[in-house]
């Protein structure tokens, strides 16, 4: 398949994916719309139109099978990957004072809560948004990055400048074994819920012919 063709059908797979589609619904999608240009030869504009048109067109048709809130993250995942932080954190505090402080306890002091809730809520605004926002192609990859360069320098500085009163010591091993536990649990949960896109079996999917 020409290039152009190969572009277009991995647009229309991000587009699918931002209405809400899974993944074995955008194998088969993609796969008909390949088909229908590799016998046909057209133009998939013209074939098809946009591809964010099309997506949106047949989420319109299969509304009732897809998510309210397409592409968006629930409670649970931001649950998930505030727990992420709280291991990560763990680790970065761990691994100093077990290498350089020759093991001295870990302190935890109010700016940890402070920049643990600073990088959760960052998740939710702005990061998530301006991630979504670089997927659907409405600006370039340095506001995500830049985004998630803010969060993470605030949620820093919180950690280094507030750090009394002490509010817990704990062992760096401890710290540090706990946060990767935390941390091997979340890529384990991540792994569990992918929705990969499959190529169809038996179940060809819906495609129109613009």
């Amino acid at each position: 398949m020409p290039r152009p063709e190969r572009d277009y059908v991995t647009e229309l797979g991000i587009q699918l994916r931002l209405v809400g589609m899974d993944g074995p619904r955008i194998g088969s999608i993609q796969e008909e719309v390949r088909d229908h240009l590799d016998t046909s030869g057209q133009d998939p504009r013209e074939a098809f139109g946009d591809p964010a048109d099309y997506a949106a067109e047949l989420a319109e048709v299969h509304r009732d099978q897809l998510p309210a809130r397409p592409f968006a993250p629930s409670a649970g995942d931001y649950l998930a990957n505030a727990i992420q932080i709280v291991g990560f954190m763990l680790v970065l505090l761990g691994v100093p004072a077990a290498v350089l402080d020759g093991g001295a306890p870990v302190d935890l002091g109010p700016g940890h809560l402070a920049g643990a809730a600073v990088l959760l809520g960052g998740l939710a605004w702005p990061l998530w948004p301006a991630y979504r926002g670089w997927v659907a192609r409405r600006c370039n990859v340095a506001v995500p990055f830049g985004a998630m360069l803010g969060v993470i320098a605030v949620s820093v500085a919180l950690m280094t400048l507030w750090t009394e009163p002490v509010l817990a010591a704990v062992s760096p091993w401890i710290a540090i074994v706990s946060g990767l536990l935390i941390v091997a649990a979340f890529w384990v949960r991540t792994w569990r819920r992918r929705d990969p896109v499959r190529r169809p079996t038996d179940d060809p999917g819906e495609v129109r012919e613009g």
